[in-house]
């Protein structure tokens, strides 16, 4: 097993949408009930906001789908299969934000990706600039810190995370690796 610590930068703001089931206040309308709760979509420790590690697994994933690089020596094998079986991204990426201080931004976006055409205003919760640390568990060693560091590059770029990532149309969640490194385990 091998471990990789990618120190992670922001392009452009993050947004989260984590479901919540905060009722609905009595003769509260949806608009000031979306703007009043928008603030419960953030993911948080101990009031400090967080990445959740599946964001980053699951851009890793799918950039590996797009690029469809494959493995050398194996043939026609591509590295998807390995990235959703054989890597893990363990811990969350602490942000060193307070809940209490993320601005709310008002977008008019799709309401549901399934139904295209539904659209309307969503309010979410917005981090303009950060910071973290990512770590990432290989179980296989077809990965090295080469493909592992193309990967979050292409797809801190084309892939993104959070809500409103380009890979879903939008333009923030993109992010830069500022460095890579293997370390023991």
């Amino acid at each position: 097993m091998k471990l990789f610590v990618a120190e992670l930068r922001s392009l452009t703001p993050y947004a989260q949408g984590k479901y919540h089931e905060e009722p609905k206040l009595a003769q509260e309308l949806h608009d000031a009930y979306k703007q009043r709760t928008a603030l419960e979509q953030l993911h948080t420790a101990a009031g400090e906001v967080y990445i959740p590690p599946k964001a980053f697994h699951l851009c890793l994933s799918s950039t590996a789908s797009y690029t469809g690089d494959q493995i050398p020596g194996k043939g026609k094998e591509r590295y998807t299969k390995h990235y959703d079986r054989g890597v893990i991204c363990s811990e969350p990426v602490m942000l060193g934000v307070k809940a209490d201080t993320v601005r709310i931004e008002r977008i008019f976006t799709e309401l549901n990706p399934q139904r295209p055409g539904s659209r309307g205003w969503v309010y979410f919760p917005v981090i303009d600039q950060w910071a973290g640390e990512l770590q990432i568990m290989a179980v296989d060693d077809i990965f090295t810190p080469a493909v592992i560091e193309r990967h979050l590059r292409i797809g801190g770029l084309i892939t993104g995370i959070g809500v409103w990532r380009p890979e879903r149309k939008g333009s923030w969640g993109k992010f830069q690796v500022v460095s890579l490194q293997e370390r023991p385990m």
